[in-house]
């Protein structure tokens, strides 16, 4: 083994060391802050989750949760958990990057493969699903509630109205994109960056704008008649 494998041996070593004992960390803050809100735990982490630095985890009191995560799954540095209840459902290789946050009360799912890159903010009061390789850009917002009016003395904060997101498979969700509660985007979809997604998305379509419609049918080059090879 020469100088330079030697060298990458140990940095990995090193660094698989520090992701150890951030999980570690991470996963034994958890069990101590829902043991003093005597809140219910039920854990299932697999051992290679890479932790970044400064995440932070909030629970509420006297609730349940549920957090099962398959291997090869990352949580990028300062990201906020804020566990009022619910479950976090994630298969393999899951990315929750840097600066995100989570708000759950419900069931948030990722069935694997899945980016939430960096600034993205969550907000899964009720459910919020995204299936294999459903991806999205930078400072997206995936919100399955509201707040309405109900009165004039009445804060429109204090009122809240839900429907489960589901985020089909392979779909890309573009930079600072919203996606608005009760909505369902088809498999193989693309929404432009800006976009805010209001009402359903069929299948293979790229929908972009305030609120978001279909521009056009995506050419999927695996269905209908094969494109020539350059």
């Amino acid at each position: 083994m020469g100088l330079g494998e030697r060298l990458r041996h140990t940095e990995t070593s090193l660094l698989r060391g520090v992701h150890s004992v951030r999980r570690a960390w991470l996963l034994g803050g958890l069990r101590v802050r829902a043991a003093w809100r005597r809140t219910t735990l039920d854990l299932d982490v697999a051992s290679d989750l890479r932790v970044g630095r400064g995440v932070r985890v909030q629970v509420a009191p006297r609730s349940h949760l549920r957090i099962h995560i398959a291997p090869r799954c990352r949580i990028g540095d300062d990201v906020l958990l804020f566990l009022t209840a619910g479950a976090i459902e994630w298969g393999e290789d899951v990315q929750l990057r840097v600066r995100s946050s989570l708000n759950l009360t419900g069931t948030f799912r990722c069935d694997g493969d899945n980016i939430i890159s960096y600034g993205t903010v969550i907000h899964c009061l009720e459910s919020i699903r995204l299936r294999q390789w459903a991806a999205c850009a930078e400072y997206a917002t995936i919100a399955d509630s509201a707040h309405f009016h109900s009165a004039p003395d009445v804060a429109a904060s204090e009122n809240t109205v839900s429907a489960p997101i589901d985020i089909g498979k392979n779909v890309f969700l573009g930079p600072r994109t919203s996606i608005n509660r009760g909505v369902t985007i088809g498999d193989y979809s693309i929404v432009g960056p800006n976009s805010v997604v209001t009402r359903d998305l069929p299948a293979g379509s790229f929908a972009s704008g305030v609120p978001a419609t279909i521009v056009r049918e995506l050419d999927l080059p695996w269905e209908g008649t094969p494109r020539p090879t350059p």
